[in-house]
Formats: C-alpha cells, sequence, structure tokens
C-alpha cells in the first residue's frame, strides 16, 4: 500500500487507512487486527539466549582484561563499546516483541501501528552494522597481535590491517545511506509523512549479508592458516584451531541470515520476512562477541580450575569426616586426621541381637603408608659455609653450624 499522498487526503479518509490493514491481504484471507498470531516465544527465546551467552563472555573476557592480564589495548575498548551496541540491538528487538509483534504478517498490523515496527527494524539495523563493523575490527586487531611477531610486518599484518579498513569504509558507507534513503529523516520509519524516499533499501541488506558472510569466511580461513603453520604439537593445534572454529558458526548464521534478506527482497510482507533477518542477526552478533573473547577464556578457567579442586577437595574432607564422625562403628576421638585417628571397631558379636551388648575394644593404628619407612632426609645437624674473599692472598674463613633443631623430618 502507496501511503505517497496521505498527507492530501481529509482526515476522514486519514483516519480509515491508519485503522486499516497495512497490506493487502492475499485473497481468501482475513485480516486480523485485534489479536494476530506470532511468535513471540521463539524470537524471546532466541535473543535472549544470544543475550545470555553474550554477556557471559564478554563478562569473562573482560575479568579476564581486568583482573588477569590488566593490560589493555585498542581493541579492547573497541569491544567494551561493540558490546553496549548489541545490548541496544537486543533492546529494538524487544520492542518489536511488545508492540507488534514477530512474525506478524503486514495486511495484519493497521498502518498506524506500522511506523513501530519499521522504527524499531530501522535503529536495529543501524546498531547491528555498528556491532560487526566494531567487532570485526577488534578481531583483526586481535589477531594481528597473537600472530604477527612484534616489530614485524609480513602478509598477515598487511592482510589484516587491508580486511580492517575494508571492513570499517563499507560499514561506514552502509550507515550513510541507511540514514539518507528518505527526506525527510523521518519518514524511514513513518510512511505517511510528507517526503520521498529512494529504491533499493532491501538490496542494502542483501550486500549487507553478502559483505558479512565473505568477510567471515576470508577471517576463518586467515586465522586457521596461520594456526597450522605455529610450532606445536599436533595435539594442541588442535585444540587452538578448535578455539578460533567458533567462526564456523558465525558463517552459519551469516548465510542464513543472506538468505532471510534475499527471501525479504521479493516479499512484499516486509514485517514478517525482517524477523526471520533480525533473529539471525542476533546470532551473528553472539559469534562475533565469542569469536573475539573465546582465545582468552581459557585463561580464566586455568585460573579457576586449582581454586574448584580445593574448594571440592575441602568439602569433600568435611563429607568424610562427618560420615565417619556418624558412623557407629568408626567413630573419631579426636580431631586428628582419620587416617590417624583412634578408632573403636566391633571385636565379636554376642549371640544377643541387641547391638547395646556388643563387646568394642579400642586401638590405635596408622595406615600402611605412614606405618612404613619412607626414604627421605633423617636429621641434619651440621652443615659447613665457605666464604670466599676476592681480594687475592687472604684465606677463605670457614664457618660451621651446629643445627639447633635436633629432631627427625619425615
Amino acid at each position: 500500500m502507496s501511503l505517497d499522498n496521505f498527507y492530501l487526503l481529509p482526515p476522514a479518509a486519514q483516519e480509515t487507512i491508519l485503522n486499516g490493514p497495512s497490506l493487502t491481504p492475499p485473497p481468501g484471507v482475513t485480516p486480523n487486527l485485534e489479536n494476530p498470531p506470532n511468535s513471540n516465544t521463539l524470537a524471546l527465546a532466541v535473543s535472549t539466549s544470544c543475550l545470555c551467552v553474550s554477556t557471559i563472555a564478554f563478562a569473562l573476557g573482560a575479568y579476564s582484561k581486568l583482573r588477569l592480564m590488566k593490560n589493555l589495548h585498542i581493541e579492547d575498548f573497541l569491544a567494551f563499546s561493540g558490546y553496549a551496541l548489541s545490548v541496544g540491538f537486543a533492546y529494538s528487538s524487544y520492542r518489536i516483541v511488545v508492540g507488534v509483534g514477530y512474525f506478524v504478517h503486514q495486511w495484519n498490523i493497521r498502518v498506524r501501528d506500522l511506523s513501530d515496527i519499521l522504527y524499531a527494524t530501522h535503529v536495529g539495523s543501524e546498531l547491528y552494522a555498528t556491532v560487526m563493523m566494531t567487532f570485526k575490527a577488534a578481531i583483526l586487531l586481535e589477531w594481528t597481535r597473537i600472530f604477527v611477531p612484534r616489530g614485524t610486518r609480513g602478509p598477515l599484518y598487511w592482510t589484516c590491517h587491508a580486511l580492517l579498513w575494508i571492513n570499517v569504509m563499507f560499514y561506514t558507507s552502509i550507515l550513510i545511506a541507511g540514514n539518507t534513503f528518505c527526506r525527510p529523516y523521518a519518514k524511514l520509519w513513518d510512511k505517511t509523512l510528507p517526503g520521498t524516499c529512494r529504491n533499493g533499501r532491501q538490496a542494502e541488506d542483501v550486500a549487507t549479508g553478502s559483505f558479512n558472510l565473505v568477510s567471515h569466511l576470508v577471517i576463518l580461513i586467515l586465522a586457521q592458516r596461520n594456526i597450522w603453520k605455529l610450532h606445536l604439537r599436533t595435539k594442541k593445534k588442535i585444540g587452538v584451531a578448535l578455539i578460533f572454529a567458533i567462526g564456523i558458526f558465525a558463517c552459519i548464521a551469516a548465510g542464513f541470515r543472506l538468505a532471510a534478506s534475499i527471501q525479504l527482497l521479493h516479499s512484499e510482507d516486509a514485517t514478517y520476512g525482517i524477523c526471520s533477518v533480525a533473529l539471525w542477526c542476533h546470532t551473528e552478533i553472539m559469534c562475533a562477541i565469542l569469536v573475539f573473547y573465546m582465545p582468552i577464556l581459557p585463561t580464566v578457567f586455568r585460573r579457576w580450575a586449582p581454586m574448584v579442586t580445593t574448594v571440592s577437595t575441602s568439602n569433600c574432607f568435611s563429607t568424610s569426616e562427618t560420615k565417619s564422625s556418624n558412623n557407629p562403628v568408626w567413630r573419631n576421638s579426636s580431631s586428628q586426621p582419620p587416617s590417624a585417628q583412634r578408632h573403636t571397631v566391633p571385636l565379636r558379636q554376642p549371640e544377643s541381637t541387641n547391638a547395646e551388648s556388643w563387646e568394642l575394644t579400642t586401638y590405635s593404628r596408622l595406615p600402611d603408608h605412614l606405618s612404613r619407612p619412607q626414604p627421605a632426609i633423617v636429621r641434619t645437624t651440621h652443615f659447613t659455609v665457605v666464604e670466599e674473599r676476592r681480594s687475592q692472598g687472604e684465606i677463605p674463613e670457614i664457618h660451621q653450624f651446629q643445627n639447633p633443631w635436633n629432631q627427625h623430618y619425615v
């Protein structure tokens, strides 16, 4: 439905159009303007899952950078800003859920409500482009720091910087074009305003999806190629390659996003088709965040692994001691470790079945590994220290010390 001459219509006609469907329904389909079917549950599940995974990766990565490494670079600030913008993208997605709804056909949406979803879509597309630009730049800068030796300018260095500037120039042009399609600016989402709009907005989405897919593949191949050239054992190379292989999922998400953009290009049902693009954009942003932070996440896990092991061991010992203290057969008689404590055990069971009539005996024993002698330094009572002087002709002084602690060390 064209709304180019909407402002020329009388108020009564305008009100009728605003309360009507924003797209002519297919033959035999009756518009449902009151309670149209939607897929908000699916949209909330995908968007919230992606946001949670992105937040966890960002939190662990920021913790590693700020608390463990204590060394920030320009790519870290780019990643911080990119994550903040990804939260804004998620907000625009939630705004569609609260407003019109996800996967609602355009003929089930009133004209007066169309501007809400178009505004959220416009803001989300701008945020998406900015997020991808910042994270791709951060990834390329990080990989330059990882794979390029300091002070060198080899082929990898120039390839990463060439991709970085191509990425910046492409997304900058996309952002400029996306904000200059309509005059006045508000006509981008409010089609009832007087003004003009150029065609080709859906074609821009296809171009963006194509560039994302190609650039994801190039960055993935570039990383894997340099990983397998490292002087590491094959097992270690496989582990590093798997860490960087998260980019495969980014390529898959970009491929589905491109397919959804092509389908939207050939469809008039824009409000329905744009939802598929938005969900794949969520997945693509999550993968970009994981690609950037995945190489440093093992640092956090290695730091936390000894702490987790210590806590688990402490819990295990405390549980064992509790069980042994409650056991009527093995009962602790002191605060010593269980292996070296005095225990009370049953000697024999009389004919009576009454447990209180059992005869008990008490004895003290040590575990076998403590009772057997172990090879060790038994005693250190005497040692000699020779102090040499640098001047020639002097006799070095010899000091003898006696060990004041005359005890054994086992």
